[in-house]
């Protein structure tokens, strides 16, 4: 009976313990003097420059040689709002061994902003197949 009783008193210490130390980890408080926390919009404008096969579009035409790339260039405006007719890469006859760039510019108008870019660069010399794809 006295083990009992022993066993049943280092139980119900042990479980007050616990608690008292529950209650004390959950029931602390701190206090911080001095931050400030802003929350707002940023104003972002987006430009585009864009090459290909030594052409550059300047204003929706390829400048350089005039006979190739044949149309009209989307891929090229100046700092704007982007909309539906924004399109960053827009070619219509891409064979092998043709070459471009397309250069994409980020503004923020008002509020500091951070950008984070993961970008993959990839390259695949496709020039020396002959069948088709």
């Amino acid at each position: 009976m006295k083990k009992i009783l022993l066993s049943v008193t280092t139980l119900v210490a042990v479980g007050v313990i616990a608690a008292g130390a529950t209650g004390a980890f959950f029931g602390d408080a701190e206090t911080s003097t001095g931050n400030t926390f802003t929350a707002g919009s940023i104003d972002l404008t987006v430009s585009s420059k864009q090459s290909y096969n030594g052409n550059v579009c300047v204003g929706g035409t390829w400048e350089g040689d005039a006979s190739y790339p044949t149309g009209d260039c989307t891929g090229a405006w100046a700092l704007t709002d982007l909309g539906v007719t924004h399109k960053f890469f827009n070619f219509d006859d891409i064979k092998p061994g043709d070459h471009g760039t397309s250069t994409v510019g980020l503004k923020v108008e008002s509020n500091d902003a951070w950008a984070c870019a993961d970008i993959k660069v990839t390259k695949n010399d496709d020039v020396s197949s002959t069948g088709p794809e």
